[in-house]
């Protein structure tokens, strides 16, 4: 639909992840770049104000570079909430589990602070879900960036609970962690925290209020003839990592 849309012309907003196969994927990228229409793929945690934060901080050469970093993803996900929509749980509806579904959000943040990403070495798993899915609810990820750093990640669905996303960084001066809000530790003892938008009460309050602000961006520039930054091109990068990872596990396509 995507592609039937741009090379008639039409503006697109597009879910992620970008495509359920790499093959896809590079058709969408393809698409987009022989368009005159724009298109945004919704990767709105970029829009986060404390991740806008832990960017301009580390982009500003401040605190140094990048020495390590690590993200988890600890949620909870029940055997109802597949039963309620079974394609969550196939590779044919989803095109994966939970990190085409749900980390993948956290996966992206993780390639776009610390940088693009060389090679990664992962596997998947299905731990407690194994009766109801047919896809991973759990996965762990060494991600080896272009700049020589290496970054871990680890996601899983088998939490009891849906904790707080982390990613954490350490630079050559400073210690930054996300845990929804953000507290840069430097060197020298100070400490800054920059705090999210409270988010909208409600059954999906957990998303945020940030799918608004790049729906917003995406308006306001629709008129400046430059791709959206957040472009296929860019979202097949979180596509890839994870297309990675499944083949080293020996799973979907």
């Amino acid at each position: 639909m995507a592609i039937a849309c741009l090379d008639r012309g039409i503006n697109v907003v597009s879910e992620k992840p970008l495509a359920a196969t790499l093959a896809e994927g590079q058709s969408l990228v393809e698409a987009a770049e022989r368009s005159r229409a724009k298109i945004a793929v919704c990767f709105q945690n970029r829009y986060n104000l404390p991740v806008l934060a832990m960017r301009a901080a580390i982009e500003s050469g401040d605190i140094g570079e990048i020495v390590a970093a690590h993200a988890t993803v600890f949620w909870h996900r029940t055997a109802q909430y597949y039963r309620d929509r079974p394609w969550r749980g196939t590779w044919i509806g989803g095109g994966g589990g939970l990190l085409m579904n749900q980390a993948i959000h956290t996966l992206d943040l993780l390639q776009w602070l610390v940088g693009d990403v060389e090679s990664v070495a992962g596997s998947v798993s299905t731990r407690s879900l194994a009766d109801v899915i047919e896809v991973e609810d759990t996965a762990e990820i060494t991600l080896n960036h272009a700049s020589g750093v290496r970054s871990l990640f680890y996601a899983t669905l088998a939490n009891g609970v849906n904790s707080p996303v982390t990613i954490d960084i350490v630079t050559e001066r400073a210690t930054l962690q996300l845990r929804g809000d953000l507290t840069i530790t430097h060197a020298n003892g100070s400490v800054e925290t920059v705090a999210e938008l409270p988010a909208r009460l409600g059954e999906r309050s957990y998303w945020g209020i940030s799918h608004q602000v790049l729906i917003r961006d995406f308006y306001d520039h629709l008129g400046d003839g430059a791709p959206f930054w957040i472009n296929p091109r860019e979202a097949f990068k979180s596509l890839r990592i994870i297309k990675d990872v499944y083949a080293q596990s020996f799973v979907g396509s």
